[in-house]
């Protein structure tokens, strides 16, 4: 029969705090971004990123100055990291926003507008009776 040695890891706890990007021109008309589009903040965007500053000093007063702060390579998300306060941050490429295919550049509403009637197709097929 096998032993083994039993090890003991020292405990930690990791706080993992996950902040979106302030709002920009294409949030607030509700449109998907274009492919490799790369929106500034909207100025109500810039006050939202500067309201972060506040809540992260909540948090910095619950659990202590943020060890790391990453960020995707957004301007978007670059411009809020700064304006919240963090001029210091790594770009991590993985956090980049996704293609969103199909709906890229187009509104809510368009989508809706289109894809509805589809919808409405699938799950209500016309049924014909015969003779």
């Amino acid at each position: 029969m096998s032993e083994y040695a039993k090890v003991d890891f020292p405990r930690f706890t990791l706080h993992l705090h996950l902040f979106r990007h302030g709002e920009t021109p294409p949030n607030a008309e509700r449109r998907y971004p274009a492919p490799f589009e790369d929106a500034h903040l909207s100025e109500r965007g810039e006050q939202q990123a500067k309201a972060l500053r506040s809540r992260l000093s909540q948090i910095k007063a619950r659990f202590g100055e943020l060890d790391h702060v990453f960020c995707s390579p957004s301007t978007r998300a670059i411009q809020t990291a700064q304006s919240a306060g963090y001029p210091h941050f790594t770009i991590a490429p993985a956090l980049a926003e996704a293609h969103f295919g199909v709906m890229a550049g187009r509104t809510w509403a368009e989508l809706e507008a289109q894809y509805s009637q589809a919808q409405h197709t699938q799950t209500h097929p016309t049924h014909t009776q015969d003779g």
